[in-house]
């Protein structure tokens, strides 16, 4: 499905671009189907109302990566179809089931599962000619390894609760400012941080920073603490699931 704007409308007329694709057939061909259809629509752009024309500049690696997990380790006891959405700033990929055993949104790509949820399919893959995955841990490390290579921000996941009964992997179509970086080594270091402590960073004023913060939180790679007294003031950032494990932007400290 693709959609004009950065968000679903369900208004008298939706926003859909044109009828939503359906993939079908076996498993390694839906993959390799699906894969080539969201590319040709990533190339082909988004032309918008003024006329100008969207680039998408995420990696093919990822988009292929992504999607391959999504048809792998679905849950395939939920009947409902993964779905993928391109809108003007992202791309997102839902597939049914959570997460399986130990793997949380922040270790996804650190640790390795304990289990699969569908052990004979991943091992049944692996054995093609041109294996779609190799069953090395490779995909996630692969798409963050790829995101960041051309200074987009890194894949963000996502479960329940923010997702009911599925998993939701967002690639962003947009450059890291040089803002963000310095925010994020920040955080590497200190576990929250305030926008005074931001504006001391970035040399900024306080609706400048503002307006970062929240930009960050609507895109999902920023969480909001805001305290129970609701005072301005005290209200703090952090990155997203840090209270689980190591974050996952933790990449652009180690690679």
């Amino acid at each position: 499905m693709q959609y004009s704007g950065d968000r679903e409308k369900f208004d008298s007329v939706p926003n859909l671009i044109s009828t939503p694709i359906t993939i079908n057939g076996p498993v390694a061909k839906q993959i390799e189907d699906a894969s080539k259809t969201v590319l040709t629509m990533l190339r082909a752009g988004l032309r918008l109302n003024g006329g100008f024309l969207t680039q998408y500049q995420i990696p093919e690696r990822a988009i292929i990566e992504a999607i391959t997990n999504a048809v792998i380790h679905r849950d395939y006891y939920t009947k409902r179809d993964i779905e993928i959405k391109i809108f003007e700033n992202r791309v997102e990929i839902q597939s049914p089931g959570l997460l399986p055993f130990n793997i949380t949104p922040s270790n996804i790509g650190i640790e390795r599962a304990f289990g699969y949820r569908n052990d004979l399919l991943v091992k049944h893959l692996r054995d093609f000619p041109q294996p779609p995955n190799l069953d090395q841990n490779e995909g996630v490390r692969a798409m963050r390894s790829v995101m960041k290579k051309e200074n987009l921000f890194p894949p963000i996941f996502s479960t329940y609760p923010e997702v009911q009964d599925g998993v939701k992997v967002i690639l962003l179509n947009e450059k890291m400012p040089s803002e963000w970086d310095k925010i994020v080594n920040f955080l590497q270091k200190n576990k929250y941080i305030s926008n005074q402590e931001a504006r001391k960073i970035l040399n900024q004023d306080i609706y400048t920073v503002s307006k970062l913060f929240n930009k960050w939180v609507r895109q999902g790679v920023l969480t909001k603490i805001v305290p129970k007294t609701g005072a301005k003031r005290n209200v703090k950032y952090r990155l997203p699931n840090t209270d689980e494990e190591e974050n996952l932007f933790s990449f652009i400290k180690n690679e």
